[in-house]
């Protein structure tokens, strides 16, 4: 596995923050507390996938992003630290492109908070950098 992923973070205290590339690495799943055992992966598009926690988010890890589809329909939430990576048959492939970022903000939302079947979403410009 090589090349870019895209990385969406939160914190314990369920502060998201914008998203950034970076070289994968295998540290990156215990860097994220992305269990290996327990991961799922969600595809995006046909080469695009979301590494997370399986139920991160009714397993009670802090919210992150939701995910929706091209027409707008919420398909599920996340809740920990995910990844985006673009994947062919190999694995991993080269990077992420700048066009690939703008589609994958267009489809994972920061969530302000959930109630009432209603998920409510963050202003994508008002997530902090991670200074990590």
């Amino acid at each position: 596995m090589n090349g870019n992923v895209y990385i969406l973070r939160v914190g314990e205290d369920g502060l998201q923050f914008k998203g950034y590339l970076e070289k994968f690495s295998e540290h990156l799943f215990s860097e994220l507390s992305i269990d290996k055992e327990w991961m799922e992966e969600i595809n995006i598009t046909d080469e695009l996938s979301v590494i997370a926690n399986r139920e991160g988010a009714v397993m009670g890890l802090p919210l992150n992003r939701a995910l929706y589809d091209e027409s707008g329909n919420l398909l599920t939430v996340f809740g920990g630290n995910i990844f985006v990576c673009k994947k062919d048959k190999n694995g991993i492939e080269d990077g992420i492109t700048p066009d690939e970022v703008r589609l994958i903000e267009s489809r994972l939302w920061a969530v302000h908070g959930i109630s009432h079947g209603f998920v409510f979403r963050k202003d994508q410009d008002g997530l902090c950098e991670w200074q990590g």
